[in-house]
């Protein structure tokens, strides 16, 4: 009876995985994809919404390309920065020797493929709920490091356990959503008909209320054993070729003080190097120390990850040079997240785009999901608005700025806040957000560009976790 109900569980997922490499396209071709797809929406929504302005139909439709998705376009320039420094901070962090060091000893713990995926998973989970910019690269090359030393592991399970801790990252410390709410007149929607002003709601009422912690400490047990359970058999197995990363390594080369010239010595110099260190290690300490001192919310935003990362690779590389020839080794791997995100700028610019007097197709969207809701049932609506949302405006902030202003006027209605209230409300949101990240390709780039797969190779294992998911949320967000 066991052997078939594991070869029945292989097999869904066998299903899953072969589905999802038949349909499922490259990364970039995917954000195309969906980009045609809400274009299309959009204009059959203009025709369907009437005419407001009272301007011909394909003049609307210019401006909802132009005004929409061309202004959209490089809204997340800054953001797509920090993603691509993202994989080349983490990368070259991973590649100092006392790191290295360090993450073969933690790979060289499990003794089994099945308990190797179970460890990736789990740390991947974890560090997503302190930190999602952390976990994303870490978890990746904690990934490649448990392929070097676990025979027989199959690789793309293995990056797939890597990715899954985004799946719980909104509920967790670095969430945009309860970070913001947390401070006494932060506003969403400012300046709209819509707007919303925090009361300063705390932490026991989002990430530390029962509907945050009890789903995350569920995720966290029962995820990484459904991942073992995954496991194909030993002659369905994919291994890595460990020659795909030889490109990765920085090779140390003999410095001849002696014979050297004053470039080749500046280069070398760890005076240079540990001046930029520790100015780099006091503003560490004061980014702490004055969140301290104001007792604002713990928080490590993306850029201060960044800085630490390339801080720390400085501090353990030495000499400047070293730095300079990580980097130089790992940077093309923020390739797809630079050509990428602009075009779920452009994709988010169309969800959120109205003409006078009109809807978007976000606000639409979240008071279809408000209007059928009950007492009852609100935080569950909330949760898959959001969860769908989420495909087309992937950035959680930027998810926060379209619904937000919605949902937390909706549930200042008193059957609503009585029943769910505002911190609920939110991350409801904040779920939705993150649940939907596990088949969303947009947040895998940075790990998928460090472990060297492409979409395909885990979503199927993804999209079986996505329903796993869904029912611990969804039912912890009822009955909580």
């Amino acid at each position: 009876m066991a052997d078939k109900k594991q070869k029945k569980g292989n097999g869904l997922v066998a299903g899953a995985c072969a589905l999802m490499n038949k349909y499922m396209p490259d990364a970039f071709i995917f954000a195309v994809v969906l980009t045609i797809v809400i274009l299309v929406a959009a204009i059959i929504y203009l025709f369907v919404q009437g005419n407001p302005t009272n301007t011909g139909f394909i003049p609307r439709i210019v401006n909802l390309i132009y005004k929409g998705w061309y202004k959209g376009f490089w809204s997340l320039l800054a953001f797509s920065m920090q993603m691509s420094m993202v994989v080349v901070t983490g990368s070259i962090l991973a590649n100092t020797p006392a790191v290295k060091k360090g993450l073969k000893a933690l790979a060289k713990l499990p003794k089994s493929p099945q308990m190797a995926v179970w460890l990736v998973a789990f740390v991947a989970l974890v560090t997503g709920w302190l930190n999602w910019g952390a976990s994303l690269v870490m978890a990746a090359i904690l990934a490649k490091e448990v392929a070097k030393e676990v025979k027989g592991v199959h690789y793309a399970l293995l990056v797939a356990g890597g990715y899954i801790g985004l799946g719980i990252w909104h509920a967790g410390f670095s969430g945009s959503i309860p970070l913001q709410i947390a401070t006494a007149g932060a506003k969403v929607g400012a300046g709209s008909a819509n707007e919303w002003v925090s009361p300063g709601i705390a932490f026991n009422q989002t990430i530390f209320a029962a509907y945050c912690l009890v789903p995350n400490a569920l995720c966290m047990i029962i995820m990484p054993i459904i991942m073992m359970k995954m496991h194909p058999t030993p002659d369905k197995v994919v291994t890595v070729d460990p020659k795909v990363f030889e490109g990765d390594d920085v090779k140390e080369e003999k410095y001849d003080k002696k014979n050297a010239t004053p470039a080749v010595k500046m280069e070398h110099s760890k005076v240079l190097n540990y001046i930029i260190v520790a100015m780099g290690a006091l503003s560490i300490f004061m980014y702490f120390f004055n969140m301290a001192k104001s007792h604002t919310a713990f928080s490590m935003s993306l850029d201060f990850v960044n800085f630490l990362f390339l801080i720390a690779a400085m501090a353990l590389f030495k000499t400047p040079i070293e730095t300079v020839k990580s980097v130089n080794a790992v940077a093309a791997g923020a390739a797809g997240v630079m050509l990428q995100f602009p075009f779920y700028g452009g994709l988010s610019a169309m969800m959120t785009y109205n003409e006078a007097g009109s809807k978007s197709l976000a606000k639409l969207l979240s008071d279809v999901f408000v209007s059928i809701s009950t007492p009852f049932t609100f935080p569950l609506w909330i949760f898959l608005s959001a969860g769908i949302v989420n495909f087309f405006v992937p950035s959680g902030g930027g998810q926060w700025q379209v619904q937000g202003p919605i949902i937390m006027n909706a549930v200042q209605d008193p059957k609503f806040k009585e029943s769910v209230g505002e911190g609920k409300a939110a991350m409801c949101i904040a779920w939705g957000d993150c649940w939907t990240n596990l088949i969303q390709p947009f947040w895998a780039l940075p790990l998928l560009a460090v472990a060297k797969l492409q979409a395909r190779d885990i979503m199927g294992y993804c999209v079986l976790l996505l329903f796993v998911e869904f029912v611990i949320v969804a039912l912890s967000l009822l009955f909580l």
